[in-house]
Formats: C-alpha cells, sequence, structure tokens
C-alpha cells in the first residue's frame, strides 16, 4: 500500500492520481492485517498534516442500486460497493464509525478513512466529491509493497 498526499479532493481524482504516480488502483482494507499497518501509517503521518482531522480515501463506492437502498443486507456486504482493488473481496478490514449501511448525505457513497484527532482511526461512508465531514488530504493506492516468486 501507498499512501499519496496530493490532496485528491474528489473521490475520481484519488483513482486518477494513483492510476497516474504509481500505476495503479486506489487501495482498499481487505484485512485486519491490512488495517493495523494502515492504522500504523496514519499515526505516523497525521503529526505530518496541517490538521490532525482529516478523511484518506480508499477503493468503494456504492452502486448505484445500493445508493438508494445503502441498509439493506446486501448494499452493507462487499456486493453493495464497486472497487478497483481486485483484493477487495470483503469489508471484513474494515472497523466502522457506524456501518458499511450509513448515509449522512444523499451522497454519501464512499468509503473514507476518517483520521480525528486522536481518536480511533475508523471507515465511514463519506461524500465522493468535495463535500466531505473533513478535508480529504490523502488516499490510499492498492501497489503492492513487493511481490514474490518462488526460486
Amino acid at each position: 500500500m501507498l499512501m499519496g498526499s496530493h490532496f485528491p479532493n474528489t473521490a475520481n481524482d484519488a483513482i486518477t492520481n494513483c492510476t497516474k504516480l504509481y500505476k495503479d488502483s486506489l487501495g482498499g482494507v481487505a484485512s485486519d492485517a491490512e488495517m493495523t499497518a494502515i492504522r500504523t501509517m496514519l499515526l505516523e503521518y497525521r503529526n505530518s498534516f496541517k490538521s490532525n482531522d482529516f478523511v484518506v480515501r480508499v477503493d468503494g463506492k456504492r452502486t448505484d442500486t445500493c445508493q438508494k437502498t445503502p441498509k439493506t443486507k446486501t448494499c452493507m456486504s462487499v456486493k453493495g460497493f464497486t472497487f478497483t482493488d481486485p483484493t477487495m473481496t470483503t469489508l471484513d478490514g474494515y472497523t466502522w464509525k457506524t456501518n458499511s449501511g450509513a448515509q449522512s448525505t444523499p451522497n454519501s457513497n464512499c468509503i473514507v478513512l476518517v483520521v480525528n484527532g486522536t481518536n480511533e482511526i475508523v471507515a465511514d461512508i463519506d461524500s465522493c466529491d468535495t463535500k466531505t465531514s473533513l478535508q480529504p488530504i490523502s488516499y490510499l493506492c492498492g501497489t503492492p509493497a513487493w511481490t514474490w516468486e518462488e526460486p
């Protein structure tokens, strides 16, 4: 995983940056181990940013159908979202602020990680555009750190 900080205003900006700068997709959190590693990175970076309150864009946008019915069982599962990261087969890696069916506004349809002061870093569903609850100042790209090949 790579953490970009090119101030992506929208989810599409973050996807474009991952593709253009790192030749990969926006990344998601597929396991507890990944979430632990990402939390560790964010705790290290938190003090480098102007604010300790921000959201990190990650992969996952609600499907058109689920934007209308986000609280159904299917829509609260991985099937309720579209992903560019091929490793995203579950939402189990996330600790949710509320749950994956959250939708505070009609535009709250993208998964983000919420970094808010010294509170635990949690996932939430926020706007895919510039009207997020906190400033989106970072994004997660799904580039593997290395690949292993048997000799």
